[in-house]
């Protein structure tokens, strides 16, 4: 059976005015945002001995609201220094941060873990291909002019606008993303 699910065809519109708004050298940050974060949370898993699944967890718990800079900083505080770590989030977000230190598998990390938004996050920074998941964040949300809360509802439609326009434009969902993600904020880092 065919997937008759629809979204406001303004969400599509406005992906794909963003992504046409990019310059070569945004599309390509854009694209390869993604394997880039991998490699460098790759880098951090060595030079603190701690499985990829932790090291992707640490950096999507800290994520909200938190600029990419100042959370691989945090990440790295919380490897290196544990309990001690300073970091400029929630609080809530470093305990999960300092639990997923020791969780045994990614599929635990994802169980601390809560929201959409940083569970696409975490799945879309470990897997270095392509990955289903989509993170759709307050940038996306100004994008496409949606305003309020984020409900189940609202982010899958917007998720499920993302995958289209993607397969229309020949991208994976999460480079998609990045690209629009960077026109929005005008920076890749």
């Amino acid at each position: 059976m065919k997937n008759t699910r629809v979204y406001p065809i303004g969400m599509g519109r406005a992906l794909r005015d963003s992504y046409l708004r990019t310059n070569l050298s945004q599309r390509i940050e854009g694209i390869y945002w993604y394997p880039k974060v991998h490699n460098m949370t790759l880098a951090l898993a060595k030079r603190y001995n701690r499985p990829l699944f932790q090291v992707a967890g640490i950096i999507a718990a800290l994520s909200p609201r938190n600029k990419f800079g100042r959370n691989m900083v945090d990440a790295e505080s919380i490897l290196r220094d544990g309990r001690a770590a300073v970091v400029a989030t929630f609080g809530a977000n470093k305990r999960k941060a300092l639990c997923i230190l020791e969780a045994l598998d990614y599929d635990e990390v994802l169980d601390i873990l809560n929201g959409n938004k940083v569970k696409a996050f975490y799945s879309n920074i470990y897997h270095a291909g392509h990955d289903k998941e989509v993170t759709i964040d307050v940038w996306m949300m100004r994008l496409m002019g949606i305003e309020g809360a984020m409900s189940d509802q609202k982010y899958q439609d917007i998720a499920f606008a993302v995958r289209t326009i993607a397969q229309q434009l020949r991208l994976s969902p999460k480079a998609l993303q990045a690209v629009t993600w960077i026109e929005a904020r005008g920076a890749a880092f």
